[in-house]
């Protein structure tokens, strides 16, 4: 059977019925995919406005440099990020959408977070995902929220790509700590497992 994994509901959908095959090496029922990544959020964090996002994909090792312009749309990065209580600033019809600088600074995003997948980097472990702080030297967005307050952060790894529940719970648990954790990250933070 191939499954669609679009949504947070069909990763959900496609973890029961795979365990159900597993005989339950897999846990069945309990929490949900959305009651794993809620409980990212600290309870004191529940605020009146939620903290603006903007996902962009970069493949490379040149985000610094040059502002990458593919951005997370309708998609299950932006229902991720809808889930921990966090705006995704394009709220476009697009799955990912090409974006202007002009289109950046007029959405201007409170965070910014720079997803790489490694695509062809055989030297990336699977399960390790690298968070850089990005100091941008994008001086055409000097004025957008995320570049002035240092909040540019690139998460590299295997698990930035992929739409599935352990790629989820991973991305969350950064995201979360991202935003909600006011020390934020200063240089480099490999998380494994």
């Amino acid at each position: 059977r191939v499954f669609s994994l679009d949504t947070l509901d069909e990763m959900e959908a496609a973890k029961q019925e795979i365990g159900h095959y597993c005989e339950g090496q897999v846990v069945i029922g309990g929490t949900t995919l959305r009651d794993d990544l809620k409980s990212f959020i600290p309870q004191n964090q529940m605020r009146e406005t939620k903290p603006r996002v903007l996902i962009l994909y970069n493949y490379g090792d040149n985000a610094a440099k040059i502002l990458p312009r593919l951005a997370a749309g309708r998609s299950f990065h932006g229902e991720l990020l809808d889930t921990l209580e966090m705006e995704n600033v394009y709220l476009g019809s697009l799955n990912a959408p090409e974006l202007t600088r002009e289109a950046i600074s007029l959405l201007n995003p409170e965070w910014i977070f720079i997803l790489n997948g490694l695509v062809g980097d055989s030297t990336a472990g699977r399960d390790a995902l690298d968070v850089v702080k990005v100091q941008p030297k994008w001086e055409f967005l000097s004025a957008v929220d995320a570049v002035q307050n240092q909040r540019v952060y690139e998460i590299k790894g295997f698990y930035t790509q992929i739409p599935s529940v352990t790629a989820m719970r991973r991305l969350g648990s950064v995201f979360a700590e991202l935003v909600y954790h006011s020390e934020g990250l200063s240089e480099v933070k490999n998380l494994e497992k």
